[in-house]
């Protein structure tokens, strides 16, 4: 007998699940997608919304008030659970599994229609005139030299998940900009006209002459070998004086399109360019990253047929807790689940984005988070991560046969910090009692290096069955 769907939850979220105060049948608790710790409700008596829900039975709805998340029972095991059709009619007793019309058919009932822009009405790559294009090229040389002679930079990409190698090959670059009067941030000007740019005014009407190119981390998109924009990541420390609060600013003639990986089998889709490098720097076989530059942005329409092709798409888009950017981004990561039957949530297990990440736990942590989420048939063994690895050192093996010093250690934090893991047959991940808020300090970074670490990782794979794995039971082999 299938379990019911609040058991599913629990399983998936820990023990912090109530039934909701003066409420029958309706329990709230943790989110497994957005970390809203008390938001998510599930509503055990109602009817399924799906046809194969009612053929089976199972009744219960769930939705997230953070987030958006929603769905029935099927969708729960389609969505988070990640099983295939064959799987589910399996484990419903359902009838139907090998006929052609079924998948199709749950696919419809699992996933809403798609709201928001079609994905054959994205609009299409459209590039600069080509004096735009020559003054850029230029522009991007120039910054590109100057970022090698800045030591601080380099590091600070290396730190985030972009190695110098990296950041040469995408073309990455440093504009320090010009001295300005009366104390405002550093900056240069170029004449309008030049770069092939329409007659523009100031809100006073006086006619605007110059292009402004602020200091800051330059970020060049090249799509099909050619120029297609300029963004520029401004310091912080510019961001309090001056005329624009704006972090990143795109150079003014910059056109629509995401920076992607061509012809890779799975994306993993993120809001930063630094993000996207820093996946395609863990190296994973067949993996590549999308930056789409703002949560509330399309991809282009040469950039979605990549993405249709792909196996496997992870959306990691960040998420805005609070206001009109909470809306929006519900709004807009539904749009990618609904337009692409392939994709699926993957928040980070640790901080907002691929570069907090790897911040905390380094990149070989981002390299085996990608590979705990990819789909099996693409689970290869993934070489080293490009460029300087930001982690702490390995711990020595122990000798043959004894248990590894790093499982041990683990296991030491795992008791002292209350956190369970997980190991599934397709999905791994250290498993908290409140999903995505993880606890902070030393300790808590130690226990995720460790854990995505490959020793400990193939120890408990050799050594314990799919399943949860409390403190204290780590060392029990066999379970």
């Amino acid at each position: 007998m299938p379990a019911e769907l609040v058991e599913l939850v629990r399983a998936r979220v820990g023990s912090g699940f109530d039934l909701a105060k003066g409420a029958r049948g309706e329990f709230h608790g943790p989110c497994p997608a957005c970390g809203g710790t008390d938001r998510f409700h599930v509503f055990a008596d109602q009817t399924p919304s799906g046809d194969l829900a009612m053929r089976a039975g199972m009744n219960g709805g769930y939705w997230c008030r953070q987030c958006g998340l929603a769905g029935d029972y099927v969708q729960w095991l389609v969505e988070i659970e990640g099983w295939d059709w064959t799987k589910i009619f399996e484990y419903l007793g359902v009838e139907g599994a090998q006929t052609e019309r079924s998948e199709p058919v749950q696919r419809a009932a699992a996933r809403p229609a798609v709201t928001g822009r079609p994905v054959n009405e994205l609009r299409p790559l459209e590039f600069p005139a080509v004096a735009w294009q020559e003054h850029g090229e230029k522009f991007v040389q120039t910054c590109a030299a100057a970022l090698e002679r800045n030591a601080r930079l380099v590091r600070w990409l290396e730190d985030r998940g972009v190695p110098l190698e990296v950041a040469r090959e995408y073309r990455l670059g440093w504009h320090a900009g010009q001295r300005q009067k009366n104390n405002r941030p550093p900056c240069a000007y170029r004449n309008r006209e030049s770069w092939a740019l329409p007659p523009a005014t100031f809100p006073d009407g006086r006619p605007r002459k110059s292009l402004w190119l602020p200091r800051g981390l330059v970020i060049p998109k090249v799509r099909e070998g050619q120029l297609l924009g300029i963004r520029i990541r401004r310091p912080s420390v510019d961001l309090e004086s001056g005329r624009s609060r704006k972090k990143y600013v795109q150079v003014e003639g910059s056109r629509h399109g995401c920076l992607i990986t061509p012809r890779a089998r799975a994306y993993v889709v993120v809001e930063s360019e630094l993000d996207a490098l820093a996946v395609i720097a863990a190296n994973v076989p067949d993996v590549g990253g999308c930056a789409i530059g703002s949560l509330s942005a399309y991809p282009d329409l040469e950039a979605a047929e990549h993405l249709k092709r792909a196996v496997d798409i992870l959306q990691a888009l960040d998420f805005e807790p609070q206001g009109d950017g909470e809306k929006q981004g519900r709004k807009f990561r539904t749009w990618w689940l609904n337009a692409f039957p392939q994709c699926r949530r993957a928040p980070m297990p640790v901080g907002k984005d691929p570069g907090e990440l790897v911040q905390r736990i380094g990149m070989q942590g981002l390299q085996s988070w990608i590979l705990s989420q990819i789909s099996p048939v693409l689970r290869v063994a993934a070489p080293r991560p490009r460029g300087r690895v930001a982690s702490a050192p390995e711990p020595a093996r122990a000798a043959e046969g004894a248990i590894p010093r790093s499982v041990r250690r683990l296991d030491s934090l795992m008791r002292q910090l209350n956190v369970p893991v997980w190991r599934g047959p397709d999905r791994i991940g250290v498993d908290l009692e409140h999903p995505w808020h993880y606890p902070s300090g030393p300790e808590a970074d130690e226990l995720m290096r460790l854990y995505f670490s490959g020793e400990v990782m193939d120890w408990i794979g050799e050594n314990h069955n799919p399943g949860r794995i409390m403190p204290g039971q780590l060392l029990r082999t066999g379970n």
